[in-house]
């Protein structure tokens, strides 16, 4: 079979239903592959767009988003798009056209440095040819989805997408592996965390993106009950904890909150998958913390860590669980925090009583009207901007995966793209 063919087949066995991306000559080949596999074309008037409705079709599927765009020109204007997904922690694979080495003495049009330029915005970046992609592919699709998740590059040219390959149909499944890597937690670091958490009186737990990419929602959820510990979400994490939890103190990130005074009282810091590229601001802790991560325990935000977790967070937080014995509660500390969550909603976030109609609609108004009439599954996705934080704050879901916004790179215009990938993911869902 050709290369094109392989590509598209391995793909479809592993869940990929959607392709997006503006097209070039040099790519119609591989476009016609998927389509041959009944695998759909989204065509979008520019390939950062593409890239934003790949990013989060990916994250909400669980199965990385497929971009094919041109070579040169392509590429450069899929940048934003690229590294906005590989900061941002949501899988994508990208592919694009490049000049064949044996015609760029006879016809170097467009050529620009294409695997290097792909390899300083994403986690893995290597041309396909029919001599690795049966190998190549593999280890790119597991890289995208692993720990932590972003983007993918493999550009391949048309000289090699119609190269003949000695493989058939019925030795593609040989060729996929499993991302489930164990990963054992070394007991000595359970056991210290166990003692930090038996002995605190005011813990805290801080959930990152990290969290969200792990879908470990519901083990998150009944770890801090078991400890009744405060829970604070970052920007992208919103949903990760309901809203109406009795411990849910809101999004931790914007300057001067109630939350930073939470902070600087609690005795025990816990961070699930917190990375440092989710937040907007370091914290330097006076107090001990637990780093709980599937990929790097040495946590950029919260500083200096105590004990670093590195595993598989849900695995994590169940042993964490099963360790634990009684714990004193500390109802002062737990009323603080709904007071925290409170005050937020109905002070900081409330109407200024210098508001006048006259002015316009208050931004925080609105996301409170919204939420009142549209279901509890309604996705939110909110552009860059000064009005990211409040929307972060203002908007409350108890559902995960509901609310999109990027936090890592923060392009303009990233919102209309995630809302369309998040509605052909959830098409059943409202999405704004």
């Amino acid at each position: 079979m050709h290369t094109c063919d392989f590509i598209a087949k391995y793909l479809k066995k592993r869940g990929v239903k959607q392709v997006f991306g503006t097209p070039g000559s040099d790519t119609i080949n591989l476009i016609n592959a998927f389509s041959d596999q009944g695998i759909n074309y989204v065509l979008t008037h520019h390939e950062n767009t593409a890239a934003y409705m790949a990013s989060t079709y990916g994250e909400i599927t669980g199965v990385p988003g497929v971009v094919i765009v041109t070579k040169g020109p392509g590429i450069t204007n899929l940048a934003s798009g690229i590294a906005s997904a590989h900061l941002d922690r949501r899988p994508i694979i990208v592919f694009s056209a490049i000049i064949d080495p044996e015609l760029l003495s006879k016809n170097p049009h467009q050529e620009v440095p294409l695997v290097a330029f792909g390899g300083l915005i994403t986690k893995l970046s290597e041309e396909i040819t029919s001599a690795n992609v049966t190998t190549l592919l593999d280890r790119a699709y597991n890289v995208a989805i692993d720990p932590r998740p972003g983007a993918v590059y493999l550009p391949i040219s048309p000289v090699q997408a119609i190269a003949e390959i000695d493989i058939d149909d019925s030795e593609i499944d040989g060729t996929i592996t499993s991302t489930n890597k164990s990963r054992t937690i070394d007991k000595k670091s359970l056991d210290k965390a166990n003692d930090l958490i038996t002995a605190s009186k005011k813990p805290i737990v801080v959930a990152g993106v990290g969290s969200v990419a792990s879908k470990i929602s519901d083990e998150l959820l009944s770890f801090i009950h078991k400890i009744n510990a405060p829970a604070c979400v970052t920007l992208q994490a919103v949903g990760n904890i309901p809203c109406n939890d009795t411990l849910y103190l809101g999004m931790y990130g914007w300057f001067g909150t109630p939350i930073d005074e939470m902070l600087e009282e609690a005795d025990l810091i816990i961070t699930v998958g917190l990375d440092g590229w989710d937040i907007i601001r370091p914290y330097k802790s006076k107090v001990p913390i637990i780093s709980i991560d599937d990929a790097d325990v040495n946590d950029r935000t919260f500083q200096p860590v105590t004990v670093g977790l590195k595993g598989d967070m849900g695995e994590t937080l169940n042993s964490l669980q099963n360790l634990l014995g009684e714990r004193g509660t500390d109802f002062a500390w737990l009323k603080k925090a709904r007071d925290c969550f409170d005050k937020i909603h109905n002070f900081e976030l409330g109407i200024s009583s210098e508001y006048k109609e006259s002015s316009g609609i208050a931004p925080q108004a609105v996301y409170k009207e919204i939420r009142k009439v549209v279901p509890e599954d309604t996705v939110i996705a909110a552009d860059a901007g000064a009005h990211k934080s409040l929307a972060s704050q203002a908007w409350l879901t108890n559902l995960p995966l509901k609310y999109f916004v990027s936090n890592g790179l923060s392009p303009m215009g990233f919102s209309l793209g995630a809302a369309m990938g998040a509605k052909m993911a959830s098409p059943k869902a409202p999405v704004i």
